[in-house]
């Protein structure tokens, strides 16, 4: 692959995906008619150590709850999110998605691998995709490889805007696959993934040694953010010493807010998350996890904002997920040294985290 110093307009430069504000119509829920469009059938293969690539059969019981991400976010503005400027890298099918210097070769899978990755397991998914969207490469973790040529938004070494597939016009690979229940002509591509091999013992533990970059960009907040905001943050987490304790205490705060769709527009002018908090007290997902993130800042935990989906529906008579317009979501990750970013849930319309 040729160096790519300047490219075409791409998804990643368009208004809407770089800054979505606040609210967005994440519709949990929302009723029969939108959960019934699916926008994703997603078929898992989880390998560990012994490079295993067989399917992974799960019980309906016991399905590992997955968030499906898409894009994540840095900077918040009082009003909404938006990311710093981004550097889009192509890479070929197969190549290992590491941020590189656009004149040096891509590097391939094969190669040594950053030694957090270590502690990681890795998913393998083909996803069925349809939608405006479906050129976005939805991970279960930090993205390895995509089957197809794809590009990455970079914000900077380690730091990922999302990724996105190079052209969509490949042919559905149908054998062996079951009848699908999506309209359209799906876009098809296998991801792997890598999700953290951690529990609540490891994070307790895992200490604040963070990287001048994640400290840097992931404790920053606007200058003007409300007084009231930064004491409640202060209030929470004062009898919490470990930040994995920190996060639980502003992640179950939040979750004792009530779930509502039916809200009214934001004032103009206001801090959303001073709104929140304080007047609103009831919201969907982007509130809650808009609201964790900046309390999690202010009580020096390095957040993000992550969009995407949540599993959706698992069947387990074709082992597979099956991913609706319902399950459009917003949530919090963490970074802990040594493990990289944690998911947390602070919406009250969600199942709350399990380590």
């Amino acid at each position: 692959l040729e160096p790519q110093v300047s490219a075409p307009p791409t998804i990643f430069d368009q208004d809407d995906m770089r800054a979505p504000g606040l609210p967005r119509r994440h519709l949990i829920g929302s009723g029969p008619e939108l959960s019934q469009q699916v926008v994703m059938i997603i078929y898992p293969q989880e390998n560990g150590d012994t490079g295993d690539d067989t399917v992974t059969q799960f019980s309906s019981e016991i399905t590992p709850p997955y968030y499906w991400r898409s894009l994540t976010y840095d900077k918040y503005t009082g009003r909404g999110w938006i990311t710093v400027e981004t550097e889009t890298h192509g890479y070929q099918a197969g190549d290992l998605a590491l941020y590189r210097d656009p004149y040096e070769p891509a590097q391939t899978e094969d190669q040594a691998v950053p030694d957090d990755w270590l502690v990681r397991r890795k998913v393998k998914l083909e996803v069925r995709a349809v939608g405006d969207w479906r050129e976005l490469v939805h991970t279960a973790g930090d993205l390895v490889t995509v089957d197809q040529d794809f590009r990455i938004a970079w914000r900077s070494s380690g730091d990922t805007f999302g990724a996105s597939l190079i052209s969509t016009d490949r042919a559905p690979r149908t054998e062996g696959i079951p009848g699908e229940i999506m309209e359209g002509s799906p876009t098809i591509y296998q991801v792997d993934s890598l999700v953290p091999v951690v529990g609540e013992a490891q994070l307790r533990i895992a200490g604040s040694d963070y990287p001048a970059w994640v400290e840097y960009r992931y404790l920053a907040l606007p200058e003007n953010i409300p007084p009231r905001v930064l004491a409640l943050a202060r209030d929470l987490t004062a009898t919490a010493p470990a930040p994995y304790d920190r996060a639980l205490a502003i992640e179950k705060y939040l979750r004792t807010f009530p779930y509502n769709l039916e809200l009214p527009f934001p004032p103009a002018r206001r801090d959303i998350v001073d709104y929140f908090l304080f007047d609103l007290q009831e919201g969907y997902c982007d509130y809650y996890a808009t609201s964790m993130v900046v309390l999690a800042r202010a009580a020096g935990l390095p957040a993000r904002l992550a969009v995407g989906y949540v599993s959706g529906t698992y069947e387990e008579a074709n082992a597979r997920y099956r991913v609706t317009e319902a399950d459009a979501h917003a949530w919090v990750e963490i970074s802990f040294p040594g493990y990289g970013w944690i998911e947390f849930e602070p919406t009250a319309g969600r199942p709350p985290s399990e380590r």
